[in-house]
């Protein structure tokens, strides 16, 4: 398990500087209100600081976790692949057919890895997520949403 540590310390450190390489020419701040390179960066130095954590649990303690194996095929983590993997496609979806319809097919698929078998519950908690977040977000803070790119 300690050699696994590390790899993901020095991983997640490696994650967050690439975050910051790529967000480099992003702006920071123009005239107080934060940019585009706001929320990345400090994604970035949150990845950084946890790996520099998990290395320095390696190094300070190095019995106390040692014994314990990684199961990475148990159903949780099982799970969190397969969400990793609809998030993807729901990435893809947002440059696909825009945010409104990839989020009504989002909504549902998460509701339904977590266990939710009602199909009018999903229909309705996904109408009521996505109808809020386009009115505030769309309609109040005039903020654009991400459209299809068939559409632009």
């Amino acid at each position: 398990m300690r050699k696994y540590n590390i790899v993901v310390a020095f991983g997640a450190a490696l994650f967050g500087t690439l975050i910051m390489y790529f967000g480099r020419d992003l702006s920071g701040f123009e005239d107080g209100v934060p940019g585009e390179n706001y929320w990345p960066s400090i994604i970035a130095w949150l990845f950084i600081l946890l790996g520099a954590l998990q290395l320095l649990e390696v190094i300070f303690f190095k019995g106390t976790r040692a014994e314990k194996k990684v199961d990475l095929s148990s159903k949780p983590v099982r799970m969190a692949y397969l969400s990793a993997l609809v998030s993807g496609i729901y990435g893809g979806l947002l440059l696909a057919v825009g945010f409104v319809a990839a989020s009504l097919v989002f909504v549902p698929s998460v509701m339904a890895l977590m266990g939710e078998r009602k199909i009018w519950v999903a229909a309705t908690v996904s109408v009521a997520v996505v109808g809020t977040i386009y009115v505030f977000f769309a309609l109040v803070f005039n903020t654009t949403l991400p459209s299809s790119v068939f559409f632009e």
